[in-house]
């Protein structure tokens, strides 16, 4: 629990408490900035943009584990699995010429027109990766 969401409680709970006991000695103004408090601490947290300081270092430790693996494998003759694990474990993403690829077949299977398709399609494959 954030120190945000306990404060909240604990002002949730004192605004609760004095209303019940219906003497409260706070005048509106003192009571309008304890309940703006109160819901401006209700807020979410903004999610950080990247990577948390705890998902680096579990990507990290996954990396070294991998790395560890691997080594094992190609120090006992399974070099090729050791690649074929991190293949798995570490996935390359498509090269922007197999998305294009992929793109322009899903344009040609729902369009019903395939004017230049062939002369893109022909262009895509021979750039390189």
């Amino acid at each position: 629990m954030t120190n945000n969401q306990t404060d909240w409680k604990e002002l949730c709970a004192q605004l609760y408490a004095a209303l019940e006991a219906h003497s409260t000695t706070w005048d509106d103004e003192v009571l309008l900035d304890r309940v703006g408090t109160a819901l401006r601490l209700a807020q979410p947290e903004p999610e950080p943009d990247g990577p948390t300081d705890i998902e680096r270092e579990r990507q990290e430790a996954a990396d070294q584990e991998l790395d560890a693996c691997c080594e094992w494998l190609d120090r006992e003759g399974w070099s090729g699995e050791s690649r074929q694990l991190r293949a798995a474990r570490r996935p390359k993403p498509p090269c922007l010429k197999e998305e294009a690829l992929e793109a322009l077949a899903h344009i040609l299977n729902n369009s019903s027109t395939q004017l230049g398709a062939d002369t893109i399609r022909r262009a895509l494959e021979q750039l390189n990766d």
